[in-house]
Parts: C-alpha cells; sequence; structure tokens
C-alpha cells in the first residue's frame, strides 16, 4: 500500500506529519504534530485516513491506521475499532474485543460509544441483557445531547415495569454526569486567503475536557471550505477555550465534547 493512498490533503498545512511504517510498508502510526512541532495535536487526520481506507474496502488498513491512536486515548477510533471487531471486517470477529473497545471510548463520555454500549445491554446482544444498565448508558448519552440515545432511552422506559424503571432511575441518580460547561471561549482569526477569496466555514472540532478545564486532543472532523487555513484558524482557538469540567457522580472527570467554529464574513 502506497502513501498516495492517503488522503493526506486533510490535515492542515501548518502541521508536520510523520508516517511510521513498517519494514512491510504498513501502516505502523501516524502523527500529526502542531506548529511548532512540540506536542502531537490532532489525532483525527489519522482518523480520516482509516476512514478513506475502510471506503476503499480495506479495512485491515483502516485498523492499522486507528490502532495507535485507539491506544493513545482517541474515543472515535476505539468506537471505530468496536465496529470492525464486531462486524468481522478486516480481523476476525470477535464480540469480547469489540465490547472492551466500546467500554474503552464509553470511559471517556464519547456519546455514539455510551448509546452503542446501551444498545447492546439492552438487547443481550454480545453481553448479558443487563435493561437498568442500557437505561443508564442511554441516560448518559442523552445528557451530552446524543438524541438516539434520548429516544432509545424513553423507548426502554416505555417497556419497563414501575419496578424495574426506578431500579434503573436509581443507578442513573447514583452515576449523575454534570457535562461540562463552557466558561471562556476564544474566537478565531479569519484566515487570509479564505478572506481574499471570500470564502465562510463551518468547522466542527471534537476534543477532549480535562480535569482542569483545559482542551486537549482537539480535532476537525468536518470542514465546509477545507485547505483555506480554516482548520488551523479553528484549532489554534479552541485549544484557548476553558471548560467547567464535567463530573461523574459528584467527581471531576474528562469528558469529550464536540463544537461547531463559524467563520462569517463583515457585511460591511
Amino acid at each position: 500500500m502506497g502513501l498516495k493512498r492517503l488522503p493526506l490533503k486533510s490535515i492542515p498545512k501548518a502541521s508536520k506529519v510523520t508516517v511510521y511504517r513498517s519494514s512491510s510498508g504498513c501502516i505502523d502510526s501516524i502523527v500529526v504534530w502542531g506548529p511548532s512541532g512540540s506536542n502531537p495535536r490532532s489525532f483525527e487526520p489519522a482518523y480520516l485516513v482509516g476512514l478513506e481506507l475502510h471506503e476503499q474496502g480495506d479495512p485491515r488498513s483502516a485498523l492499522e491506521a486507528w490502532l495507535p491512536f485507539a491506544e493513545a486515548g482517541h474515543a472515535p477510533t476505539q468506537h471505530a475499532i468496536a465496529d470492525l471487531y464486531r462486524a468481522g471486517e478486516g480481523v476476525e470477529k470477535d464480540p469480547e474485543e469489540a465490547i472492551r473497545w466500546l467500554r474503552r471510548a464509553a470511559a471517556q463520555y464519547y456519546s455514539p460509544a455510551l448509546y452503542s454500549l446501551g444498545y447492546l445491554y439492552a438487547k443481550g446482544d454480545v453481553v448479558e441483557q443487563d435493561v437498568p444498565a442500557a437505561y443508564r448508558l442511554m441516560s448518559r448519552a442523552a445528557s451530552l445531547g446524543h438524541q438516539d440515545g434520548a429516544l432509545a432511552r424513553n423507548r426502554l422506559a416505555a417497556s419497563m415495569s414501575p419496578e424495574l424503571l426506578a431500579a434503573a432511575e436509581e443507578l442513573v441518580t447514583g452515576s449523575m454526569f454534570e457535562p461540562p460547561v463552557l466558561l471562556s471561549r476564544v474566537e478565531p482569526a479569519f484566515p487570509e486567503l479564505a478572506r481574499v477569496a471570500r470564502l465562510e466555514s463551518t468547522v466542527v472540532l471534537q476534543g477532549l475536557i480535562l480535569g482542569d478545564g483545559a482542551v486537549d486532543r482537539l480535532a476537525v472532523i468536518q470542514c465546509s471550505q477545507p485547505n483555506m487555513g480554516f482548520e488551523e484558524a479553528a484549532i489554534e482557538a479552541g485549544m484557548q477555550w476553558r471548560f467547567k469540567p464535567a463530573r461523574h457522580g459528584g467527581k471531576i472527570t474528562m469528558a469529550s465534547f464536540t463544537m461547531a467554529v463559524d467563520f462569517t464574513l463583515s457585511r460591511d
């Protein structure tokens, strides 16, 4: 597999990309460094690389691209790997390995993983059926804005006996999750190249909020006008945001978040 197959154009131009391969030519890891060349700033390009490879019908290479970043704690890649193991795409079907990766992503309060894990507990698929646990997981996903999680929780509640619902609500209360709250938001600088071209954009960012309210592992998951400087500007601003950290059962915890950044030209 040649490097030309990787959609490296999706990686911010100000970044330095290091692609590590084994002697056989397979992807070992992909590290994206910030403009300063210090610490890795974004895991998302590797996620996009994996998605591209998966869409090309090469799930095994997608797994190779995702695995180092999933091990480093990137929840979306953890969730994607869980899907591969659950479906047996590119790997031998392994429900237990799928659950292991789902739990790692859910532990970071990644709402799609919370919903997926709750769904499996509700159906008794792969794991032993546990309706109260499913209700708790879906409630947590709903609290993070996951619409399917809210709908599934409500459907589940309607099917439960009053006694079982009360037990489930007690589980939710005992593990109450308070989502993070944005305290200060730095607005990004408008890229000069885009300004000259009179282009506007919306960039969707995803990252992790640490226990001190700082942002980490910030990445671009969508940009309506790629490669015009919007991605870099959004990440530079987003890394300066500060949050009131999330709490779980009264204790401060890390949590993932997704937020859109709009770039709009002045109408003057």
